[in-house]
């Protein structure tokens, strides 16, 4: 079974913020994601970069849809030709994590262009968040 989660990427300013968030089906628990996250998207570009095809299956394999071998890399549903699979843009957190979490996700990372990646656990997510400026805490690794 599939461990899904979503991967987002903080945009706009401190008083206007954005949320652009993706979908990611498979290994979506932090041991698996956060070192890849940390290790290969590390700066707001490259986390824009890794979400901007849109919907993910898997973060970092090494075939493709057809089961060819090629180098380690995210694997999107747009290869295999997919629609609606764009990034979804939310103006608070909050929203964000309602609606990756209304998609069966179990966890979330968001990169914030100050504290770098941040985990949330959707699983255990009761209460909303306060503040809509939200920006976690960090996940070293």
């Amino acid at each position: 079974m599939a461990t899904r989660s979503c991967i987002a990427v903080r945009t706009g300013t401190a008083r206007k913020p954005r949320y652009l968030g993706v979908y990611c089906h498979w290994d979506g628990y932090p041991e698996h994601q956060l070192p890849i996250l940390t290790q290969h998207h590390n700066s707001s570009a490259k986390a824009l970069a890794l979400i901007a095809p849109g919907d993910i299956s898997a973060l970092r394999t090494g075939t493709t849809w057809d089961g060819v071998g090629r180098s380690p890399q995210p694997l999107y549903y747009a290869e295999r030709g997919d629609k609606d699979i764009a990034p979804r843009e939310f103006t608070e957190v909050q929203q964000l994590l309602d609606h990756f979490q209304g998609m069966g996700c179990e966890h979330a990372y968001v990169f914030t262009p100050k504290l770098g990646w941040v985990h949330t656990d959707l699983r255990q997510l009761d209460l909303p968040f306060e503040d809509p400026n939200w920006v976690g805490s960090p996940v070293h690794y």
